[in-house]
Order: C-alpha cells, then structure tokens, then sequence
C-alpha cells in the first residue's frame, strides 16, 4: 500500500510526511544511474525519524534512454530537459527572456516581440503539458521554472507544430503573487504598462491580468527635395516638402484564466478582451518652377479595433497510456477604418474618402486523442471544425458595398510515430 513520496532537493535532502500508523513501512530511493535502495522502518511513537545519510550504489546496466549531456541538460528519447542556473533565471524577467538568456541550441528567442523559433520555424509553446498563450508565457515569473522540455521532432497532439517547449513550474509553496511592470523609453515617447495578480487554493489556480502599450509621433516638416526635369524646350524643377505628421497608437487588453488540475485531469478556461487604436496623419506640397501654384497633398488615416473572446479546454489521461483533450474557442472582432485623402491645387480641392465596418465571428473545437504503444509508437487523432463569419460594410464616396463571407473548415490529422533506435 502506498503511503506517501517526495522529491530531494539541490543537496539531496527531502522531508517525508505521512499518516503515524501503528505498521511497518519500507522507505525506496530511486535515482538514474543508481541501483534502487530499500530501508525497513519500524513502528515507533516518535512524531519525527531521522535517517541519515542515504548510500546507493552505481547500477551497471546501460540506460539507453537518458544521456546526460551536461550539468544542466538531460536528453531522453522524446525531448531534451534543461534545467535552468540562479544566475540565469537572475537576469530573465519573463517567459520569454528566460529563453533568451539560457541559449539553448537552436532556440531564437525575441522578448521584445515575444517569438520564440526553433531553427527558424514555429514553436508551439506550453505550461504543465497545456497551451499557453503569448500573455501567459509574458506573465511567467522565472523563479517558478523548474526545467524546460524541448520535443525537437514535436508532438503528436500539436500536427502543426515544428517543434514543442514546455515550461515545466516548480510546485508552489505559496498563496499568490502580484507583479507590475512598466517600460517608457526616452528617446521616443513609445511605452507599455502590465499588471497581474495570480491566486492559488489547493487544485486551482485564478489569474488577472491587464496591459498596455503607446506611441506618440509627431514629425515636423523637414523633409526637402528638388528634382529637375531637362526637356529640348524647358527645364522643370519640382521641389517637394513634407508637412507636419503624426502617428498615434494605443491598445490595451486583459484576461481572466481559472486552472483546475490534479494528477488525471484539468480544466481551463479563459475569457479575454484587446482593444487597439491608431491615427496617422501625413502630407506634403509640390511646386513646379512653370506653375504658380502649389499643390498639397494630406491623408489621415483612423483605425479601431475591439476583439473579446472566450477559450475552454478539458485534458484527461485514460487507462493503458491513452490521454484525450477537448477545447473550445469563440471570438468576436469589430473593426473600424476610415482614410481620408485630400489634394489642394490653389482653389481646387479635390477630397477622398472611403471607410470599412466589420464585424466578424470565429468559432472553432477540437478534440484529441493519443494512444501509447509500448516505448516506440503511438498513434494521435486529431479533428478540428471552424466557422467563420464575416460581414463587411464599405464606404467608397457615395456608393456603399456589402460583403458577407461565411466559412466552414473541417480537418482531420491521424499520425502514427514509430522510433527506430
């Protein structure tokens, strides 16, 4: 009957709690590259027992599915398991730069646009074994890493994927954490802001997030240019200068995620909201040396963009190494855009304008299925189904248009992996 196990840490020690019985109980150590070790312990009325220095000895056999490539690297059949240094987790602020800064072979990592490839292709990217997404990984605090899992040839249960990384967290021996960071840069008036709290009870785990970024350009007319044009009867010089321009972008966007698990099952779901707007303004005038007047040129363009949406996914691990995962997804987008185009010559003036309004729905599921056989093959299912509907209003001058597009998608990938070793 099992009673209860543990883990040693950096040095080798471990604390082992388990229910004061009036039996024996057998205490096994196991350990790669080590012949396992069984130590009788005794009934006894002490609240706290003792034991010592644990010896084991080196196993001959030859492990022929882990090689350890370095005091921090592990690989084994699958994947490649590095475990990250204090020194390096010291200088990552995230889930992205702690990529960036343990330089792992092959990896590109770009915390600043927050991309991580693998030899230049795609990188589906996990927590625990689940999804994540870029936010999710934004938000990790490097302290929770434990290892990261790279499955170099991908995973069954992610087809399009070139390659899988997985951040594997240490288990937490706190309530929560809340985290605020901000960036202003001071040689252009461009920033973000993000804020997160995490709250964690038992098998569950709620989080809160909020973020945003801007930028605010405004260029002065600097910009002057003079081209002249050589003909059998003239030379015409054209003499082009900019106007005053601006460029203004803000968005802001925040989640809510709630994450049950325990050792056969777990249960996410996650409701999020991004929002994002920009106005840019540019224009110039054109002088010709055989025309008197001038003629300008301006265009300013507004754009919008609101995007809800809602995610839910279920995993559960089956009998005789079967696992399957459910998700759910839905968003809805509003988008705005209005351009306005304007060309001046003296009292002429000759206006543009032409805006779209659309509105857009997305709806998708997935299930997965993977079945293990043995240590060299599995078999994976996976089926997907989209709908898209997208209707499109569109202003050109006067005349108005209608688009309306629905779409429906249906795929089916069934992989069978086979190891030759």
């Amino acid at each position: 009957m099992y009673a209860g196990g543990t883990t040693t840490d950096g040095k080798g020690e471990f604390k082992l709690k388990i229910a004061q019985e009036n039996r024996a109980l057998k205490l096994k150590a196991e350990y790669i590259g080590f012949k396992p070790t069984t130590m009788a312990i005794s009934p006894t009325k002490e609240h706290a027992i003792r034991l010592g220095d644990i010896a084991m000895d080196k196993s001959t056999a030859k492990i022929a599915e882990v090689v350890v490539l370095g005091s921090n690297t592990v690989r084994t059949e699958d994947r490649t398991m590095i475990y990250p240094t204090k020194e390096q987790m010291r200088h990552a602020y995230d889930g992205y730069s702690a990529i960036d800064v343990m330089r792992i072979l092959g990896l590109d990592a770009d915390p600043l646009e927050n991309i991580i490839r693998y030899h230049n292709q795609s990188v589906a990217l996990c927590i625990d074994g689940r999804e994540a997404t870029n936010e999710e990984v934004q938000n990790l605090n490097p302290k929770d890493i434990k290892r990261i899992d790279l499955y170099t040839q991908g995973k069954p249960e992610y087809p399009d994927a070139y390659a899988v990384l997985d951040y594997v967290l240490k288990e937490r021996d706190y309530a929560g954490t809340v985290a605020i960071s901000a960036l202003h840069k001071l040689t252009t008036p461009e920033g973000n802001a993000r804020a997160t709290a995490q709250y964690f009870e038992g098998k569950s785990e709620y989080a809160i997030s909020a973020n945003g970024s801007y930028s605010n350009f405004s260029g002065q007319p600097q910009d002057c240019r003079a081209t002249t044009y050589r003909f059998p009867e003239a030379t015409v010089t054209r003499r082009t200068e900019s106007l005053s321009a601006l460029n203004r972008q803000d968005a802001m966007g925040a989640y809510f995620t709630y994450l049950y698990s325990d050792t056969r099952q777990s249960l996410y779901a996650s409701a999020r909201f991004n929002r994002s707007h920009s106005n840019d303004e540019s224009g110039s005038t054109l002088a010709y040396s055989n025309d008197a007047e001038a003629y300008t040129r301006r265009e300013n363009a507004t754009s919008q963009s609101i995007s809800p949406a809602l995610k839910l996914r279920y995993s559960r691990t089956l009998p005789k190494r079967q696992s399957l995962r459910m998700e759910a997804y839905y968003s809805y987008g509003n988008n705005h855009y209005d351009r306005h185009y304007e060309n001046i010559a003296g009292s002429a003036c000759d206006r543009y304008a032409n805006g779209t309004r659309e509105d857009s729905h997305y709806l998708s599921a997935t299930a997965n299925y993977t079945k293990a056989f043995g240590r060299k093959s599995s078999l994976n299912i996976n089926a997907a189904m989209g709908f898209t509907d997208i209707n499109d209003l569109t202003m050109r001058q006067a005349t108005r248009g209608d688009l309306r597009l629905r779409k429906h998608t249906e795929r089916l990938h069934v992989t069978y992996l086979y190891k030759i070793t």
